[in-house]
Protein backbone atom coordinates (compact mmCIF):
# COMPACT_ATOMS: atom_id res chain seq x y z
CA UNK A 1 0.00 0.00 0.00
CA UNK A 2 1.46 3.39 -0.58
CA UNK A 3 -0.67 5.63 1.18
CA UNK A 4 -3.42 5.77 4.16
CA UNK A 5 -2.21 1.86 4.60
CA UNK A 6 -3.54 1.72 8.18
CA UNK A 7 -6.95 3.39 7.08
CA UNK A 8 -7.64 1.28 4.35
CA UNK A 9 -6.51 -1.88 6.65
CA UNK A 10 -9.48 -0.49 9.43
CA UNK A 11 -11.71 0.02 6.44
CA UNK A 12 -11.38 -3.78 4.86
CA UNK A 13 -11.68 -4.90 9.01
CA UNK A 14 -14.52 -2.93 9.45
CA UNK A 15 -16.06 -4.46 5.86
CA UNK A 16 -15.56 -7.78 6.80
CA UNK A 17 -17.75 -7.58 10.32
CA UNK A 18 -20.44 -4.94 8.75
CA UNK A 19 -23.55 -6.57 7.93
CA UNK A 20 -25.60 -4.02 5.28
CA UNK A 21 -23.68 -0.63 5.38
CA UNK A 22 -26.23 2.01 4.52
CA UNK A 23 -23.11 4.43 3.91
CA UNK A 24 -19.29 4.40 4.58
CA UNK A 25 -19.33 6.50 7.61
CA UNK A 26 -21.52 3.90 8.93
CA UNK A 27 -18.14 1.88 8.98
CA UNK A 28 -16.97 3.94 11.24
CA UNK A 29 -19.33 2.14 13.56
CA UNK A 30 -18.01 -0.94 13.29
CA UNK A 31 -15.59 -2.47 16.37
CA UNK A 32 -12.54 -2.93 13.96
CA UNK A 33 -12.59 0.33 13.01
CA UNK A 34 -10.43 3.09 15.47
CA UNK A 35 -10.35 6.53 13.88
CA UNK A 36 -13.38 8.98 13.71
CA UNK A 37 -15.31 8.43 11.08
CA UNK A 38 -14.15 11.74 9.07
CA UNK A 39 -11.24 9.59 8.36
CA UNK A 40 -12.98 6.97 5.99
CA UNK A 41 -13.53 10.23 3.35
CA UNK A 42 -9.87 11.21 3.92
CA UNK A 43 -8.74 7.41 3.66
CA UNK A 44 -11.40 6.87 0.77
CA UNK A 45 -10.25 9.91 -0.89
CA UNK A 46 -6.59 9.84 -0.69
CA UNK A 47 -5.44 6.07 -0.24
CA UNK A 48 -3.43 4.44 -2.71
CA UNK A 49 -3.27 0.21 -3.03
CA UNK A 50 -0.20 -1.10 -5.48
CA UNK A 51 -2.25 -3.70 -6.98
CA UNK A 52 0.58 -5.34 -8.54
CA UNK A 53 1.97 -5.64 -5.17
CA UNK A 54 -1.21 -6.47 -3.63
CA UNK A 55 -2.13 -9.20 -6.87
CA UNK A 56 1.22 -11.23 -5.97
CA UNK A 57 0.81 -11.21 -2.52
CA UNK A 58 -2.38 -12.92 -3.13
CA UNK A 59 -0.43 -15.56 -5.32
CA UNK A 60 2.39 -16.14 -2.87
CA UNK A 61 -0.42 -16.71 0.23
CA UNK A 62 -2.12 -19.26 -1.33
CA UNK A 63 -3.00 -22.33 0.97
CA UNK A 64 -0.27 -24.98 0.18
CA UNK A 65 -3.05 -27.77 0.13
CA UNK A 66 -5.18 -26.20 -2.56
CA UNK A 67 -7.01 -28.12 -5.40
CA UNK A 68 -4.43 -30.19 -8.09
CA UNK A 69 -5.67 -31.88 -10.98
CA UNK A 70 -3.15 -33.58 -12.87
CA UNK A 71 -0.29 -31.70 -11.16
CA UNK A 72 -2.11 -28.39 -12.36
CA UNK A 73 -3.33 -25.91 -10.20
CA UNK A 74 -7.33 -25.76 -10.00
CA UNK A 75 -8.46 -21.79 -11.09
CA UNK A 76 -12.28 -20.52 -11.30
CA UNK A 77 -13.08 -17.60 -13.21
CA UNK A 78 -16.53 -15.98 -12.79
CA UNK A 79 -18.45 -12.88 -13.65
CA UNK A 80 -20.65 -11.39 -10.61
CA UNK A 81 -23.18 -8.88 -11.10
CA UNK A 82 -23.78 -5.98 -8.09
CA UNK A 83 -26.62 -4.53 -8.91
CA UNK A 84 -27.24 -0.91 -7.85
CA UNK A 85 -30.87 0.21 -9.08
CA UNK A 86 -30.62 3.26 -6.71
CA UNK A 87 -27.79 4.53 -8.25
CA UNK A 88 -28.69 6.40 -11.29
CA UNK A 89 -25.36 8.79 -11.96
CA UNK A 90 -23.28 5.93 -10.95
CA UNK A 91 -20.36 5.70 -13.46
CA UNK A 92 -20.04 3.70 -16.00
CA UNK A 93 -23.32 1.64 -14.83
CA UNK A 94 -24.74 -1.24 -17.15
CA UNK A 95 -27.59 -3.57 -18.03
CA UNK A 96 -26.97 -6.68 -15.54
CA UNK A 97 -29.44 -8.33 -18.10
CA UNK A 98 -28.12 -12.45 -18.50
CA UNK A 99 -31.09 -14.10 -20.13
CA UNK A 100 -33.71 -12.71 -22.32
CA UNK A 101 -36.32 -13.38 -20.19
CA UNK A 102 -34.93 -11.61 -17.09
CA UNK A 103 -36.47 -8.17 -16.04
CA UNK A 104 -33.68 -5.59 -16.74
CA UNK A 105 -31.13 -4.01 -13.68
CA UNK A 106 -28.36 -2.10 -13.59
CA UNK A 107 -25.31 -1.72 -11.37
CA UNK A 108 -21.59 -3.48 -12.37
CA UNK A 109 -20.51 -6.96 -12.80
CA UNK A 110 -17.21 -7.83 -11.38
CA UNK A 111 -15.21 -10.63 -12.95
CA UNK A 112 -13.29 -12.86 -9.88
CA UNK A 113 -10.33 -15.40 -10.67
CA UNK A 114 -10.37 -17.80 -7.89
CA UNK A 115 -8.07 -20.45 -6.36
CA UNK A 116 -10.12 -23.43 -5.51
CA UNK A 117 -9.05 -24.22 -2.19
CA UNK A 118 -10.84 -28.00 -1.94
CA UNK A 119 -13.34 -29.97 -3.85
CA UNK A 120 -16.94 -30.24 -2.65
CA UNK A 121 -16.64 -27.38 -0.68
CA UNK A 122 -17.00 -23.29 -1.97
CA UNK A 123 -13.88 -22.13 0.22
CA UNK A 124 -11.65 -20.17 -2.80
CA UNK A 125 -8.41 -18.15 -2.26
CA UNK A 126 -9.10 -14.53 -4.64
CA UNK A 127 -6.68 -13.97 -6.99
CA UNK A 128 -7.82 -11.08 -8.66
CA UNK A 129 -11.18 -9.38 -9.25
CA UNK A 130 -11.85 -6.17 -11.26
CA UNK A 131 -15.37 -4.55 -12.11
CA UNK A 132 -16.15 -5.38 -15.56
CA UNK A 133 -15.70 -1.94 -17.50
CA UNK A 134 -18.34 -1.12 -20.47
CA UNK A 135 -15.96 -1.07 -22.99
CA UNK A 136 -14.91 -4.80 -22.43
CA UNK A 137 -17.01 -8.06 -22.44
CA UNK A 138 -16.72 -10.27 -19.56
CA UNK A 139 -14.78 -13.26 -21.85
CA UNK A 140 -12.08 -9.93 -22.50
CA UNK A 141 -11.74 -9.22 -19.35
CA UNK A 142 -11.26 -12.72 -18.42
CA UNK A 143 -8.46 -13.44 -20.90
CA UNK A 144 -6.82 -10.58 -19.85
CA UNK A 145 -7.07 -11.81 -15.86
CA UNK A 146 -5.87 -15.76 -16.79
CA UNK A 147 -3.06 -14.11 -18.96
CA UNK A 148 -1.76 -11.70 -16.10
CA UNK A 149 -2.11 -14.60 -13.74
CA UNK A 150 0.25 -16.90 -15.74
CA UNK A 151 2.62 -13.87 -16.25
CA UNK A 152 2.83 -13.88 -12.69
CA UNK A 153 2.84 -17.74 -11.61
CA UNK A 154 3.73 -19.95 -14.45
CA UNK A 155 2.80 -22.88 -13.11
CA UNK A 156 0.43 -25.11 -15.27
CA UNK A 157 -3.09 -24.57 -14.80
CA UNK A 158 -6.59 -25.56 -14.76
CA UNK A 159 -9.48 -23.08 -15.66
CA UNK A 160 -12.92 -23.87 -15.01
CA UNK A 161 -15.22 -21.66 -16.52
CA UNK A 162 -19.31 -21.61 -17.43
CA UNK A 163 -20.30 -21.47 -20.99
CA UNK A 164 -20.19 -17.58 -20.63
CA UNK A 165 -16.44 -18.10 -21.76
CA UNK A 166 -16.55 -20.78 -24.40
CA UNK A 167 -16.44 -18.37 -27.34
CA UNK A 168 -13.21 -17.14 -29.55
CA UNK A 169 -12.82 -14.20 -27.58
CA UNK A 170 -11.66 -16.21 -24.42
CA UNK A 171 -10.50 -19.50 -26.06
CA UNK A 172 -8.16 -17.41 -28.45
CA UNK A 173 -5.49 -17.26 -25.30
CA UNK A 174 -4.91 -21.17 -25.04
Amino acid sequence: MRKRADGILDLIDALTVAGHVGSPVALSEETPFRRKFSSIFDTLRHGEINFDLLLQTLYECQPGNSEELAGCEVYGLDCTPNEREEAETLEDRGSLKAQKEDPVRYGHKYSWLVRLIQRGTSWVAPVDVRRVDSSLSESELGALQVEEADLRNPKQKVIVIDSLYGNHIFLAIF
